[in-house]
């Protein structure tokens, strides 16, 4: 009686044993595996911070587009008005050109006249 509850013991302490090395086989494992993820987690925050400083990078290079885009705009407009008051320019200037050809031909005619006489 005494072999078998000897035994009865030694089964459950065997039992004991392999319970007890599959939990730290277990622990090991669950360890690795938090190991493996923290190193994921590690590597999508580094991607992640990497990713918002482009997103910041071309957030600037589309502001600077933008003020060009105005300069440019302003600068067109500028010309714009440049380019019509040129054409203002000439139009009065041709306008002034049939004057003074009016004016010198009425002085040549009045000068005609006088020496005619």
């Amino acid at each position: 009686m005494f072999r078998v509850i000897q035994r009865s013991f030694m089964d459950h302490d065997e039992k004991m044993n392999f319970v007890s090395k599959e939990l730290i086989h277990l622990s090991d494992e669950v360890e690795r595996i938090s190991n493996k993820l923290r190193r994921i987690s590690s590597e999508y925050e580094n991607e992640s911070y990497m990713l918002a400083r482009k997103a910041d990078g071309l957030l600037e290079k589309a502001e600077t587009v933008n003020r060009m885009k105005r300069t440019c705009q302003l600068i067109l407009e500028n010309y714009s008005h440049t380019e019509n008051a040129i054409i203002d320019y000439a139009e009065e200037a041709g306008s002034h050109k049939n004057q003074i050809q009016r004016m010198r031909a009425q002085t040549v005619s009045w000068a005609n006249k006088f020496f005619d006489i």
